[in-house]
């Protein structure tokens, strides 16, 4: 596990400017979308680390895309940053259904 790990984080400064720069877009893009700087700040390990593995993940099991190492990179990159923003968009909108649903089953007990 640790190995794999090191692994990970042993990337080149161009791939590590890749996933910063889609990191920064997306976390822009969320915080002026839904308009909470916690979103954007809790979500910003999430979406480094599936840069991160995706990169990792695809450059080891599977072939590439092109031939071009550059492209790679970034192909890579976006599937995991993008990827695990779709996770992270997905458990957030069934923390929300839960809570609303808990919400309303508290009220309509209180209210009888």
């Amino acid at each position: 596990m640790l190995d794999t790990f090191w692994a990970m984080t042993e990337v080149s400064t161009f791939t590590m400017w890749v996933i910063v720069a889609l990191v920064g877009s997306i976390v822009w893009f969320l915080k002026e979308v839904v308009g909470s700087p916690g979103h954007a700040i809790f979500f910003t390990p999430f979406l480094v680390f599936g840069g991160l593995a995706a990169n990792y993940t695809i450059g080891r099991y599977i072939h590439y895309f092109g031939n071009d190492k550059d492209s790679n990179v970034v192909t890579t990159a976006a599937i995991g940053v993008f990827g695990t923003l779709i996770i992270l968009m997905i458990c957030a909108w069934i923390y929300i259904k839960i809570a609303d649903w808990r919400f309303k089953s508290q009220n309509r007990t209180r209210s009888s």
